[in-house]
């Protein structure tokens, strides 16, 4: 720290000098739409569920901001994500000056929200650069998100955690298994985190078909208000409702006529992409069924990308997921609270576009995670004569990889 830079927590006060650092020191392709409106950037830094942090320059009397980072905190999962991180590029050494911003900021908010045991970041909020400026503080690369629109449109988007101490020896369930499927992606999150082995799962429930009801139609509310509250009404009410996606937001319901099925959704238009983030079931359905028709009608909707997690002990969960066609893209540990204990999720994507060739000119833990992600991904493509006949491929396609 620079004897002329003072780091402290932001102030609602602050919100035209931050307004300003971000029009200097703007890198993403989107217009954050929180700065266009000062009055809900002064909300959100005053926000009880989140926490920015400003880096100064100057006296007190003649100070400038040269940048700023915001969280936003879950305190029931103890889980925090870093949405922002700002810095003027003209101002001498500014890595260094983000870096001890970041720095500053991962104590400050462990004082703040000591519920807190897990930081992460995607880069689907923040550029690469910004991420693997993360990684030398002692944040781990997860996975990534292939096809998926970031900040930088780099298409290969990533996903890294910060753990406080003590908390992937302490409260990460020692003895589970896993899909075999999953198991390459655990295999690297190993490798970053220093975890203890897991076994691949040998045998689990399958449901038989006559144990299901026929799927009824299905069709989509895009009504975000509407469905805010039918998604925090089944919170309230702790009805049998299985939802865990940690800060999104439905906009989006995909449900039946008589509303026994819903599936809520959050879809960001301008990047093409989904979310699925919980599940409201009264009949029992063939999860692979209702998966692949929930694809479809976000298909239908110029949705190019859409994202869903799971808990990683959940070997017929993951089995139903990778059935309807998603393909597993990161492991994230000791992601979810439960009673005194975290549980490890998997994140899997589904692209609706072939793979755009990304920048592989990044950290290597990134691309041995892509690299994966292409060995799961492959059974979407053809790679002999007999399946590219089976899938019946029309001629006007020609293979990008």
């Amino acid at each position: 720290m620079t004897k002329s830079t003072l780091y402290r927590e932001a102030l609602p006060s602050d919100v035209f000098r931050i307004l300003h650092l971000y029009q200097k020191a703007k890198i993403s392709v989107w217009q954050d739409t929180l700065f266009l409106d000062y009055k809900r950037l002064e909300t959100a830094i005053g926000a009880k569920t989140s926490l920015w942090l400003v880096a100064e320059n100057g006296t007190n009397g003649s100070s400038t901001c040269i940048a700023a980072l915001s969280f936003i905190v879950d305190e029931n999962h103890g889980l925090s994500k870093i949405t922002r991180m700002l810095i003027d590029p003209e101002v001498p050494q500014s890595k260094e000056q983000l870096r001890e911003l970041l720095r500053y900021s991962l104590t400050e908010l462990k004082k703040k929200f000591p519920q807190v045991d897990v930081v992460y970041t995607t880069t689907l909020s923040m550029s690469l650069s910004q991420q693997e400026l993360t990684l030398e503080e002692g944040f781990n690369i997860l996975g990534v998100f292939p096809n998926a629109i970031g900040e930088d449109q780099s298409r290969l988007n990533g996903v890294s955690a910060y753990f406080y101490e003590g908390v992937l020896q302490s409260k990460r369930p020692q003895h589970f298994s896993i899909h075999k499927e999953i198991k390459p992606f655990f295999d690297l999150a190993q490798r970053e985190c220093h975890l203890p082995p897991v076994e691949v799962a040998k045998e689990y429930y399958h449901p038989q078909m006559k144990d299901f009801e026929p799927l009824p139609t299905m069709e989509m509310i895009r009504a975000s208000a509407f469905v805010r509250h039918r998604f925090d009404e089944l919170i309230e009410r702790r009805s049998q409702f299985l939802n865990f996606f940690p800060f999104y937001h439905p906009n989006t319901l995909i449900t039946d006529p008589a509303q026994e099925i819903e599936v809520f959704v959050q879809i960001t238009q301008k990047k093409r992409f989904a979310a699925i983030i919980g599940e409201h079931l009264e009949i029992s359905v063939n999860p692979i069924e209702l998966y692949q028709t929930v694809l479809s009608l976000l298909k239908s909707q110029n949705i190019a990308y859409v994202e869903i997690i799971n808990d990683a002990a959940d070997a017929y969960g993951t089995e139903c997921i990778i059935a309807a066609g998603f393909t597993p893209c990161a492991y994230l540990p000791a992601f979810k609270r439960q009673d005194n204990n975290r549980r490890d999720f998997v994140v899997f994507g589904r692209s609706f576009e072939y793979l755009h060739r990304p920048n592989l000119n990044c950290h290597r833990s990134y691309v041995d995670f892509y690299l994966r992600f292409l060995q799961s991904e492959q059974r979407h493509y053809p790679t002999t004569e007999a399946s590219l006949e089976a899938q019946t491929v029309p001629q006007h396609l020609e293979p990008t990889l």
